[in-house]
Parts: structure tokens; C-alpha cells; sequence
């Protein structure tokens, strides 16, 4: 993944613009990225169980 799609992807999630995300610390992106990544995940897992719930 290119770095200028990793910073405008955790600047969208941090709702910032990625140039006052560029003047901080990278660890800010990793964040960001770990946290949409766990939403994400969190998301996919409830679907599934309410889909089983509803067989």
C-alpha cells in the first residue's frame, strides 16, 4: 500500500486533514489504521452471529 494511501486513509478515519497528520507522530496513523481495522472486524463478527441467529 503506497505511504500517501496510508495517510489519507487514518486522516479520513481521524477526520484531520492528512497534512495536519503529516506534521504528527506516525504512530497517530498506525492507530487509526489498527482501530478501523478492529471496527471493521467488529462489525463483520456481529453480522455474522446475527445471521445465525436468524436460521
Amino acid at each position: 500500500m503506497p505511504n500517501w494511501y496510508v495517510l489519507l486513509r487514518a486522516a479520513r478515519y481521524l477526520g484531520v486533514a492528512p497534512w495536519d497528520l503529516l506534521e504528527q507522530s506516525a504512530v497517530w496513523q498506525e492507530w487509526a489504521l489498527m482501530a478501523e481495522s478492529a471496527e471493521a472486524h467488529a462489525q463483520d463478527e456481529a453480522v455474522k452471529r446475527a445471521r445465525a441467529r436468524q436460521r
